[in-house]
């Protein structure tokens, strides 16, 4: 079942709608709402409602940082190597073309 936004705040802080948008209003008071609103969707705080958690976070809760900074630059590393493959493979075919 979807909840709408207004659903999701009032069941998080277990406040009826008309709260929410008291809080909602005054968001410099209640910077919590910006918090949620900026590093969540609405779709991770539907799930961790349904399920007490949020699936994409448990799975980087399996790593260290160390673990997550070595994944993301071997991801650049990766990158790179394709972008280098896919330029001589260009350039192979190009002198192909021309007769080399």
């Amino acid at each position: 079942m979807k909840f709408s936004a207004n659903e999701i705040f009032s069941r998080l802080f277990g406040f009826n709608s008309s709260t929410y948008y008291r809080w909602k209003e005054n968001l410099d008071k209640r910077p919590i709402i910006s918090l949620l609103q900026k590093y969540f969707t609405e779709q991770d705080l539907q799930e961790f409602l349904e399920t007490g958690e949020i699936s994409k976070l448990e799975i980087l809760n399996k790593f260290t940082t160390n673990e997550l900074k070595d994944i993301h630059q071997n991801k650049k590393k990766i990158k790179t190597f394709l972008e280098i493959d896919i330029l001589e493979k260009k350039v192979n075919q190009l002198k192909k073309e021309i007769g080399r």
